[in-house]
């Protein structure tokens, strides 16, 4: 038995939910190799109301626990390249913090919390849903504006903007 199952998980908000992305970690790669069959993941979530976005941070999550959290899912997810797992959680709901959780039979501990806070798309835009409306400006008037880069923000995606 490992330690962890599963490295890092990646929490994103979807139209349709939460997307969780999540990667064997290499010894127990190594090891299911020779086995083939997926692993039965279970993944759990909590609900995080004490934490204050804009006042907390990070360091809040630390040693926070699977504890109390509800299990949303246990059994069978097909990887992805025979390494990657993903898990869409459509039951989360706007407006609320979660903390994510996942384990399988092969790790001792369970891998997380991955946290994410689920904003309204009609008033928190995508990077995607912001570019396309600034697309939409510069293609109705070509000759008042154009688009943009002004940097790149912390995760790496173009800032854009018109000019």
């Amino acid at each position: 038995m490992y330690r962890n199952a599963f490295g890092p998980i990646a929490a994103r908000v979807e139209n349709e939910g939460v997307r969780l992305a999540f990667y064997l970690t290499t010894p127990v790669f190594a090891a299911l190799a020779e086995q083939q069959p997926s692993p039965s993941i279970l993944v759990r979530r909590k609900r995080v109301r004490e934490f204050i976005w804009g006042s907390d941070y990070a360091e809040y999550f630390d040693g926070i626990g699977p504890e109390n959290a509800e299990t949303i899912f246990e059994g069978v997810i097909e990887p992805i390249n025979r390494r990657k797992f993903e898990f869409l959680d459509t039951g989360a709901k706007i407006g609320e913090t979660y903390a994510y959780w996942m384990s399988c039979p092969l790790g001792r501990l369970p891998t997380g919390p991955a946290v994410v806070r689920i904003r309204d798309g009609r008033v928190w835009w995508s990077n995607d849903e912001i570019e396309a409306r600034l697309s939409k400006l510069v293609e109705t008037y070509p000759t008042m504006a154009s688009l943009t880069s002004f940097g790149t923000s912390v995760g790496g995606h173009d800032i854009m903007g018109l000019a």
